[in-house]
């Protein structure tokens, strides 16, 4: 568990450095209240927003685990904490309304799911999205006062999906309107996998957050905490997730062992000498073919010498995950001077800024 968490909070693995960081904005009263957290796909963007939503609404000075607050925000109850993400289309031939009711029952159902089996990635089953009713039921629980608490927390996860090819052409622009004048007791967290799919608008008005891979130690000690995995199956599964604990929660569950050795056996053909094994490949790539047997890597010199010859295992190991805040340069070239370009995935999304959840001063 995070340094920073207390008993029964979101686990986010890797991210101390950030956890700190936005615990002093809050301390200081400078937290923003729109947020993007965006990063490759299972790097903890939610989960890190679920924790986030726990630190603004705890009574003490942290995210506890012991508050009362921190206990209904662990146990995905807290009243003014609303978890929104991309669902299946009701099948509904009602009015507006009856479908917006279907979308939030669906979600509820779904939340209810994620309490039960936490340590499970949600599969996707069918073409989902954020859809104009969800977006018109987060602004009406947005004109509505904080139930319990001082402010209302929003995490919409995966907000690319507000977009006209996953849901609806108006999506995304009504969200736009809660963006450019939130009441003053919400704060709005977005988390994104595709932050370009974003409309621009929407990017421009919450400051971005880059969630980098999380280093193999960092997932590795998830797997052996979280998912009671023994240790040197943790370090093997931690390297091929590639710094992603939702593809290593899916390697431990066996949701990717076939699709992983096709990966193994297609990159056995490709560096085979023989024609006739890559265009076997091929076909096979393109289900015109029966794929064969589950490969490993062991199984294949080919692929081992091709790997040592590359010195995949013996570069840099990746960094700390702590993030790197983002802010866009105000319009008219006014911004702070130490404003430089971005480095790294995601540059060109925004622009590197000392923002103020960096500086923390005045």
């Amino acid at each position: 568990m995070s340094r920073a968490s207390g008993p029964g909070l979101p686990d986010v693995a890797g991210r101390a450095e950030l956890e700190e960081r936005l615990r002093q904005a809050v301390l200081r009263n400078r937290m923003p209240q729109s947020l993007l957290f965006y990063g490759p796909a299972g790097v903890g963007k939610q989960t890190l927003a679920l924790w986030t939503a726990a630190l603004l609404q705890c009574d003490q000075t942290g995210p506890c685990g012991e508050c009362r607050s921190c206990r209904l925000a662990a146990r995905l109850e807290h009243p003014d904490i609303h978890w929104h993400f991309p669902l299946v289309k009701p099948k509904t031939t009602g009015s507006p309304k009856k479908f917006r009711e279907k979308l939030e029952e669906a979600r509820l159902q779904e939340l209810d799911r994620r309490r039960t089996h936490p340590l499970t990635v949600p599969e996707e089953d069918g073409v989902t999205g954020i859809y104009l009713a969800a977006v018109e039921e987060i602004r009406l629980q947005a004109a509505r006062r904080p139930a319990a608490a001082q402010v209302s927390v929003f995490v919409i996860g995966d907000a690319e999906q507000m977009v006209p090819q996953r849901s609806s052409p108006w999506a995304a622009n009504a969200f736009l309107k809660l963006l450019e004048e939130p009441p003053r007791y919400a704060y709005i967290i977005l988390t994104s996998s595709r932050p370009n799919a974003l409309l621009p608008t929407i990017r421009s008005r919450a400051l971005s957050v880059r969630l980098p891979p999380i280093a193999d130690v960092d997932v590795a000690r998830f797997l052996t905490e979280r998912m009671a995995m023994d240790h040197a199956a943790a370090d093997r599964t931690a390297r091929l997730a590639q710094g992603s604990i939702g593809h290593a929660m899916r390697l431990a569950a066996g949701q990717e062992t076939e699709r992983g050795s096709q990966a193994v056996s297609l990159l056995a053909a490709a560096l085979s000498p023989k024609d006739a094994a890559r265009h076997a490949a091929a076909l096979c790539g393109s289900g015109r073919a029966r794929a064969g047997p589950r490969a490993r890597t062991e199984d294949h010199p080919q692929v081992q010498a091709q790997l040592a010859g590359s010195g995949a295992g013996d570069g840099p190991r990746r960094g700390s995950g702590a993030g790197r805040i983002r802010q866009r340069q105000p319009a008219g070239g006014g911004g702070d001077s130490a404003v430089r370009d971005a480095r790294g995935p995601g540059a060109g999304v925004d622009r590197v800024a000392d923002s103020v959840i960096q500086r923390g001063d005045s």
